[in-house]
């Protein structure tokens, strides 16, 4: 990391993984520990963290003005010569 300014959009790109939630919420539902209720709410709640997330990443990255480069670009590999 280059500055503390990239290590926001890294936190905020953490901040939540849903899937996780889900899986959590679930798992405790099965068991008789989350009641339909509560599992409804954590439902909800996965959905719009994850959704704000990505609006939150770019909101950061614009009042920071990071220009992020994620990967390389793709030059197609290597030329080769057939036959």
């Amino acid at each position: 990391m280059e500055s503390s300014r990239e290590r926001v959009l890294v936190m905020l790109g953490a901040l939540y993984q849903g899937e996780i939630g889900v899986l959590i919420a679930a798992y405790l539902f099965s068991r008789g520990l989350l009641i339909p209720s509560s599992f409804n709410v954590s439902i909800i709640v996965v959905i719009i963290l994850t959704m704000l997330t990505p609006i939150a990443m770019k909101v950061a990255q614009a009042k920071f003005n990071i220009q992020l480069n994620v990967a390389p670009q793709f030059t197609g590999g290597e030329k080769r010569n057939c036959c």
